[in-house]
């Protein structure tokens, strides 16, 4: 991110010198990010503007640094405790090119963002690789009049994988045919982040790894149940330049009140405003494919339509059979994880796949 030439030289006065966000998710965490990278290029730009003034060579060493203090709320109190942190972390470069409410430039720069934090932040930190994908088209007793399977889905449509001696591939330990396999992307196209760790590292980032004398950052545990216009605005003063400036009273629900410049609220399903956020909730399961470490994204057609991401480390993220849309209700972190919704999708991906039954679940 850079800084628009036109504001570069702002007075610190005029930006904000503290910023609450009520979220801690990846919309939270990387704009935090995003304003600390903002903030440093700021100081670098405003101090080599003094060094190149000559009437303000004098005040180079008396200019004040300013220091952005960034609070993050969130009512666990842990980074990416919902979704932003059990998510898949599937990344496709162009599956939303012809999407009718034009999403495909924003899928197309956020997928290219996700390598440029990659490398920022180092790729073993976020767990980013690049990979294949492709779409398997399976049924447990599938057989036209001729014998060979019959296709349905639309990502298989006119597909079919047979072996070289002209049989179906079975999976004959499960009795499921596999009969279709289509190529959905490639490293060209396809990657993958571990959402957790990319929130984490992000945040470690601004809080750990220096700047500690220009940006200060935290993380509350509370939530942000109110926020309004202070009472009196404050008074700043800049040589000889006078004006107001607004600050906003955040009310916590434990009755704290914390003052700042601007708040940003980033608390996605859970912004009380309304309360009439509706949600689909997926289960998922970590399934070990040690000592293997797989290289391709499998979305099945049949047996339930489960999704399986290997990830570098020799698992195997794997979700599916998803709720009908409700009310969001279950708090951050706190969600209910129902073991026959684990069970489902384990059997699915072992019918589909022979992967490993033991796994550890989560839901989100």
């Amino acid at each position: 991110m850079t800084v628009d030439e036109s504001n570069s030289h702002y007075p610190d006065h005029h930006r904000p010198q503290h910023i609450i966000i009520a979220g801690a998710g990846i919309i939270g965490t990387s704009t935090a990010y995003y304003l600390s990278k903002l903030h440093q290029e700021h100081l670098i730009q405003q101090r080599q503007h003094l060094l190149d003034d000559p009437t303000t060579k004098q005040q180079t060493q008396e200019e004040p640094r300013t220091t952005l203090q960034i609070t993050i709320i969130d009512p666990s109190g842990t980074i990416a405790p919902a979704a932003s942190g059990k998510a898949g972390g599937f990344l496709a470069l162009h599956w939303n090119d012809f999407s009718p409410h034009a999403l495909g430039p924003l899928a197309r720069r956020g997928f290219e963002l996700h390598s440029t934090l990659a490398q920022e932040l180092g790729k073993e930190n976020v767990m980013y690789r690049r990979l294949k994908c492709v779409s398997i088209s399976v049924r447990e007793q599938s057989l036209s009049s001729d014998g060979a399977p019959r296709l349905s889905g639309k990502k298989l449509e006119g597909m079919v994988q047979q072996k070289d001696d002209g049989g179906w591939w079975w999976d004959d330990e499960e009795h499921a045919a596999v009969v279709g396999m289509k190529e959905l992307g490639n490293e060209e196209t396809i990657a993958q982040v571990h959402p957790k760790m990319l929130c984490c590292a992000m945040w470690d980032e601004i809080t750990t790894r220096g700047h500690q004398d220009t940006i200060k950052a935290q993380l509350i545990k509370g939530k942000v149940v109110n926020a309004k216009p202070a009472n009196q605005p404050r008074t700043t003063r800049k040589n000889t330049d006078e004006e107001q400036k607004h600050t906003w009273d955040v009310e916590l629900a434990d009755g704290r009140v914390l003052h700042a410049d601007a708040i940003l609220y980033a608390c996605g399903p859970w912004t009380t405003f309304g309360n009439c956020m509706m949600g689909v909730k997926y289960h998922s399961v970590i399934i070990p494919t040690r000592p293997k470490v797989l290289t391709t994204a499998v979305f099945y057609d049949g047996l339930g339509d489960p999704e399986v991401y290997p990830r570098p480390d020799g698992t195997a993220y794997c979700c599916g059979f998803p709720d009908d849309p409700v009310q969001v209700m279950e708090e951050p972190g706190m969600e209910e994880v129902r073991q026959e919704k684990v069970e489902e999708i384990v059997n699915a991906v072992r019918a589909a796949s022979s992967s490993s039954s033991s796994s550890s679940s989560s839901s989100g």
